[in-house]
């Protein structure tokens, strides 16, 4: 009877394993509708990919082919930081690049990890591989002649996070403004920025999770935060009554271990509606 419980046992370790090896290598593409108070009205239904945190992982041309297949209306990747990490070759970066450019024009922001390899040298690559990478800085984009502002912010856990430099563009204020951004501590040190909607990664979803409990390992800022959309009901913007959402992504790639648990690799199609306002009655 001794040796029955422990094979259970050993199978049941087995089976565990082969299950959070198969979340953190097989994806769930996550479809997303976002309603947002002062979104422009040529921007309603405007969908982009968002995807954060690919680490080691090797993007796969098959997976990239079926994607713009079932989703032709992408008119935008944003990539929210940690493109990579240390002992990852440049070459497999170039490669997720350049696959990733086939859907649509890419925009993307540094997290902790990039920088944990040779930032110049990938930064090179990127280049080369049509990305545009926003550092502390915003740009315009334009559909109809209405526009939004792309806000990138640098990583913030290696200091180089500049709010003030990011939203130094006076034309911000009254525009709709997207941040981009890799860790959504950020969230912390913010005051009047003109932000609706903020896009994150870093947490990883905690990585592992128990149905009820939660994140196993992350604490304060980043278990109150893990994943999903947020809205932020302590943080108003200056002279108005509408909050901030924010949007976190479980990642694509892993931290530390390739392996997850009731915690799948995610990238998201995200489509932006614009937020219906209530009647208010006499």
């Amino acid at each position: 009877m001794f040796w029955v419980i422990i094979a259970i046992f050993i199978l049941l370790i087995v089976f565990v394993l082969i299950r959070m090896s198969y979340e953190a290598t097989h994806t769930v593409i996550q479809q997303e509708h976002i309603a947002l108070s002062d979104l422009p009205e040529h921007w309603t239904d405007t969908t982009f990919m968002f995807i954060s945190d690919i680490h080691r992982r090797k993007i796969s041309e098959e997976w990239v082919k079926a994607l713009i297949v079932k989703h032709p209306q992408i008119e935008l990747v944003l990539i929210g930081g940690d493109l990579t990490e240390r002992g990852v070759p440049l070459e497999r970066v170039r490669h997720n690049m350049q696959l990733l450019r086939k859907i649509a024009p890419i925009y993307a922001v540094h997290g902790n990890h990039d920088y944990n390899a040779d930032y110049r040298q990938l930064d090179i690559v990127l280049r080369e591989c049509g990305v545009q990478v926003l550092d502390n800085e915003a740009i315009w984009l334009e559909k109809e002649d209405q526009g939004v502002w792309l806000v990138g912010l640098d990583d913030l856990l290696t200091d180089r996070a500049n709010l003030r430099l990011a939203f130094a563009e006076p034309r911000l204020q009254p525009a709709f403004t997207i941040m981009l951004v890799h860790d959504p501590g950020i969230i912390q040190q913010l005051h009047d920025e003109p932000i609706h909607l903020i896009l994150a990664g870093h947490t990883h979803g905690g990585q592992f999770r128990l149905p009820g409990i939660g994140p196993l390992v992350t604490h304060g800022i980043y278990r109150q935060y893990s994943c999903g959309l947020y809205t932020l009901d302590r943080i108003i913007r200056k002279g108005s009554d509408k909050l901030i959402q924010v949007f976190i992504s479980r990642g694509f790639g892993t931290s530390h271990l390739p392996l997850r648990l009731f915690c799948p690799a995610e990238v998201h199609i995200i489509t932006l509606h614009q937020e219906e306002k209530q009647s208010k009655t006499p």
